[in-house]
């Protein structure tokens, strides 16, 4: 993969895009929703293999890991530009990655969107955890992560 710096900055950067574009989704970012997204998520993604190069690996869980620890910064942006900033990089994604990998991380994405939603919310079990702002969302990143033909 011939990918710079800033592309892999861009691609580490897309968990957290999605954790906070579901969280602010309500305007509000509960600690159940963070724990969906340091506890749970990041620590599968450690050995995600974006490339067989390991120049390639090694860059980006370090982008990985940078994003993460710049997402309080990162949750000051608008919930439109956050998901803009993600549509672009999804892009990216599917430019420069093998289909297979692309395919898999944007699977990724889509569960940790999915389960930051369903991490908080609901009363006393009688009502739905997600909302309907989290469903809008989540229909948004939907379309943005489905899989689509390379033309």
């Amino acid at each position: 993969m011939d990918l710079t710096v800033r592309d892999w900055e861009k691609i580490g950067r897309s968990p957290v895009l999605v954790f906070l574009a579901v969280a602010k989704a309500d305007s509000s970012i509960s600690g159940q929703e963070v724990a969906s997204y340091a506890e749970d998520f990041l620590p599968r993604v450690q050995d995600f293999e974006v490339s067989t190069i390991d120049h390639d690996r090694s860059v980006f869980q370090w982008a990985i890991k940078d994003a993460a620890r710049e997402w309080r910064t990162l949750a000051d942006g608008h919930l439109n530009d956050l998901l803009d900033e993600l549509e672009e990089t999804i892009g990216l994604i599917d430019a420069r990655f093998r289909p297979g990998a692309a395919k898999a991380w944007k699977s990724a994405l889509l569960e940790l969107g999915h389960g930051v939603a369903s991490a908080s919310g609901g009363f006393l079990g009688l009502t739905d955890k997600v909302n309907q702002a989290e469903r809008d969302v989540l229909q948004r990143l939907d379309r943005m992560l489905e899989d689509r033909p390379v033309l």
